[in-house]
């Protein structure tokens, strides 16, 4: 009768698939180099996202300019209505000029 030799072969890999006592398993300092860059490139990204978001984000200045231009269309139509023979043909023509 032949010796069955498939429990030394499951024994012989599982012994070299177990990291044995003494062995570094710590990452390399390639690999430690590179999640550093990986790390330092993701913080970099977020932090220029924020900045750019508070950078854009003045909506008192918008609101501001918004206005402004608002009542500067509101002089120059006045001005054009001003033209107009009778009060009907006024308001017209100021209301289209507001709405462009």
């Amino acid at each position: 009768m032949k010796k069955s030799k498939g429990k030394k072969e499951q024994k012989k890999f599982l012994d070299r698939t177990v990291i044995k006592a003494g062995h570094d398993t710590s990452a390399t300092s390639v690999g430690q180099f590179m999640g550093g860059i990986v790390f330092m490139a993701i913080f970099g990204f977020i932090v220029f996202s924020i900045i750019n978001a508070i950078d854009n984000a003045d909506p008192i200045d918008k609101v501001k300019g918004a206005l402004d231009s608002r009542n500067n269309k509101k002089v120059y139509c006045s001005e054009r209505a001003e033209s107009a023979t009778t009060d009907y043909a006024a308001k017209k023509i100021y209301k289209a000029c507001m709405s462009n």
